[in-house]
């Protein structure tokens, strides 16, 4: 029997020993109870092709060897385990490596699509394929999602054939559609489902019981909905993955996903894995994964990648040194005209998001853009799912090159070859700075950023920009070092 499944199986016996015996079971006792299960009840072989070619064997992947040991540094990888260092994990740095895990046929299309695997993928897919809860921290753009899903469909096999096997949950229904996009893609003979608020309820539900999909992909709100109305059962889920744990907390999941969790503990004994995904490792991440991610195997690996942990902690956020970054002190009557200035230099091929704090001013800049004669888009949370979908489209395809968007495109968002990002509003912290910032200079590419700086109301963020300007390799305007020198940083712009 698997590690994950003795996981699973020690997380009902202790919440039944703790409703038993009214407080926190011992070790021993619940390793008790585990056997008294195992031996009760005799496990069926999985049924493998209900969910793909390769059957998941659970197993700790192999060391890191002097080769791996090497790409690990020159990636700047670090692997943790309960904030203490763990053993490195073998990457899987060419496609051929692929084949073992994900079988012949994913690894020749996964050749012919890419050069090469990204580091996360290089160092998630062996860490996830052992069979453990992972925590994968890497910047935006680095091959997140094929990473997690791969491992997720091979962890599905373990499911009962026909039921619901995979979940992969996501903070926005953007993000969440691209997911899904992704999985039917790679998917093979698993059917997948995305559901997602502000939709028709309805058509989502009748689509669920219509296909009886092994793969939802699901923004947290609606999941639970259907969960509750018994539309989904998620009792035999073998593989849970949170895609933007830390942007998820941000937008108040974290009821929604206790509730989720719970529905399915309270299911049959299937083996359960959780990945997490996210570009930073915040207090509130870390203390969500050691909620849901600490089975009877211990507490999960956290793989960073590329100075992901920062300063060891999370804390310590780093922007890519492929992107430039640039600084503009005016106010906000001087914004338009400086923004003009930056779309007269633009070439044709170019691609600009613009990003502000609010729906009205992004709707004002689009229209202002759209009277001129140039393709602009708009994307806020008052815009309506189709036109959201039209704009995303419009401007993948260079038919509309500007975006105006609030933060709602920040993170997550596919959206390939951007030239420029313009924060034409300072975000509301240093975080969102960073993310704003990576929607450029994505998947090996170079990328530049433009920051408006108000010197009436963006003193508190200076000392922010110029570190991780910085520490990125960038130019720091003297104007910006002096502000940063004499000027106290806010909470949320502390680094």
């Amino acid at each position: 029997m698997g590690v994950v499944k003795d996981a699973k199986i020690a997380r009902k016996c202790a919440k039944k020993l703790l409703a038993k015996l009214g407080r926190e079971p011992t070790q021993a006792e619940i390793a008790k109870a585990v056997e008294k299960k195992k031996a009760k009840k005799g496990k069926a072989a999985p049924d493998a092709a209900a969910h793909g070619d390769a059957t998941p064997t659970a197993a700790a992947p192999p060391p890191a060897s002097a080769s791996g040991a090497a790409y690990l540094a020159e990636h700047a990888v670090a692997c943790t385990r309960d904030g203490a260092p763990a053993a490195a994990v073998e990457p899987v740095v060419a496609f051929a490596g692929a084949a073992a895990l994900f079988g012949g046929d994913v690894a020749a299309r996964l050749g012919a699509a890419f050069a090469a695997p990204t580091p996360v993928q290089a160092v998630a897919w062996p860490a996830a394929c052992g069979g453990g809860d992972v925590v994968a921290l890497a910047k935006t753009g680095s091959g997140k999602t094929l990473a997690y899903l791969l491992p997720a469909f091979r962890a599905a096999a373990a499911a009962p054939a026909g039921s619901l096997a995979v979940v992969v949950l996501a903070p926005t229904r953007e993000l969440a559609i691209q997911i899904g996009a992704d999985a039917a893609a790679w998917g093979g003979r698993m059917e997948t489902v995305v559901v997602y608020g502000g939709a028709d309820r309805r058509g989502q539900q009748r689509e669920l019981r219509a296909k009886r999909p092994s793969c939802v992909v699901a923004t947290p709100g609606r999941l639970k909905d259907f969960v509750d109305d018994r539309s989904l059962d998620l009792a035999a889920v073998a593989c849970v993955v949170l895609d933007e744990a830390d942007r998820m907390l941000d937008m108040g999941f974290e009821p929604q996903l206790a509730a989720i969790v719970d529905a399915m503990d309270g299911g049959a004994d299937v083996e359960r894995q959780t990945l997490f995904f996210s570009a930073t490792w915040p207090a509130g991440v870390r203390k969500l994964a050691s909620k849901y991610a600490r089975g009877a195997a211990g507490p999960p690996l956290v793989v960073s990648i590329g100075g992901a942990l920062g300063d060891g902690d999370g804390s310590g956020l780093r922007a890519n040194a492929a992107i430039g970054q640039s600084f503009f002190k005016l106010d906000d009557s001087e914004k338009d005209e400086q923004l003009a200035k930056l779309i007269d230099g633009m070439a044709d091929s170019d691609r600009m998001i613009c990003f502000t704090n609010t729906k009205r001013r992004v709707d004002y800049l689009a229209k202002s853009l759209w009277a001129d004669g140039f393709g602009a888009s708009a994307i806020h949370g008052g815009r309506s799912q189709a036109e959201r979908e039209e704009a995303l489209r419009k401007f993948k395809t260079n038919e509309w090159p500007l975006m105006f968007a609030t933060d709602v495109a920040a993170r997550g968002l596919d959206l390939p070859d951007v030239s420029v990002v313009v924060n034409f509003d300072m975000p509301r912290d240093v975080e969102q700075y960073v993310h704003r910032i990576g929607r450029t200079g994505r998947a090996g590419k170079s990328g530049r950023s433009v920051t408006f700086w108000n010197p009436a109301y963006d003193t508190e963020c200076a000392g922010a920009l110029a570190k991780i300007a910085r520490d990125a390799g960038q130019p720091v305007p003297d104007w910006l070092d002096a502000v940063a020198a004499k000027g106290k940083a806010g909470k949320n712009w502390a680094v």
